[in-house]
């Protein structure tokens, strides 16, 4: 009995735990209905994303995944570019980085995004300028808006 009331503690937590970093579907239902195994499924994969981190020489995520107000990653922004490189979370993690400053790299996730079969979404063309601007590129930024049109 105490090893179930254990594991219901741990699947509890880390259902939580998906929900707060935006994984909440389908973590949760995968630790609900395979408890324990769900958890041994959930876990492993958090570990992967630090990994990837590490062996690309970054202790780190990048600069562009620091909070503007306290200093903190944001987790969930470079975990799931790390994890999964779609064009949503390369549109995610480009928008902090234009939150924070962070034009130069804004720009290469914008660029990247745009380059790829199903990126010609105008709201990344229009990211894509506002990075140019901050760059102090006005010039780039009009050319995008005009390729818009």
């Amino acid at each position: 009995m105490p090893i179930a009331i254990i594991l219901l503690l741990i699947d509890v937590s880390l259902i939580v735990h998906a929900a707060k970093t935006g994984r909440f579907s389908p973590w949760a239902y995968l630790i609900l209905l395979l408890p324990g195994v769900g958890a041994v499924a959930y876990v492993p994969g958090r570990v992967a994303a630090r990994v990837v981190w590490q062996r690309a020489g970054a202790e780190d995520p990048p600069a562009c995944h620091q909070h503007a107000r306290s200093g903190e990653a944001v987790p969930q922004v470079a975990d799931d570019l790390s994890i999964t490189d779609t064009i949503a979370n390369r549109v995610d993690l480009a928008e902090e980085c234009l939150l924070l400053g962070k034009f130069e790299e804004a720009l290469a996730h914008y660029e990247n995004a745009l380059s790829r079969p199903l990126g010609d979404e105008p709201a990344y063309a229009l990211g894509k300028a506002r990075a140019q601007f901050g760059l102090k590129r006005p010039q780039d930024a009009v050319v995008t808006l005009d390729q818009l049109r």
